[in-house]
């Protein structure tokens, strides 16, 4: 899924197959390395992205969501179609001047059952 904020609204991927939570867990095991030269590289982030909060791993399906510099309309898009276990992977082009997920947000998150997020 990928979910994408234009100027004049937002879009939305069709629907896609998640992987099973007990399929995903399996590689919660696997230095992120090994996984990431298996798959040719093409599912790893950013070196400089790191984990602020415990749990020290991280596991589930990556919902994708690209924003306007700023704008977290998608965002809230996004968890309109986020299901238990799915990670927010937000693309908020390098504006550090505003928040896309705060308290709300989270708050959110929580109740909808997304692991995590990584803007």
């Amino acid at each position: 899924m990928f979910i994408a904020a234009a100027t004049d609204g937002v879009s939305v991927a069709p629907s896609w197959d998640r992987v099973a939570g007990t399929e995903t867990r399996r590689l919660g095991g696997v230095p992120a390395a090994h996984v990431g030269d298996a798959l040719a590289r093409m599912t790893v982030m950013d070196g400089g992205i790191r984990l602020l909060t415990e749990p020290a791993v991280l596991l589930g399906n990556a919902l994708t969501v690209d924003v306007r510099s700023g704008d977290n309309l998608a965002v809230h898009r996004a968890l309109d179609e986020a299901r238990p276990g799915d990670v927010l992977v937000v693309n908020g082009h390098g504006d550090t001047t505003r928040a896309l997920i705060g308290d709300l947000i989270g708050e959110i998150m929580v109740n909808t059952g997304v692991t995590g997020a990584d803007q």
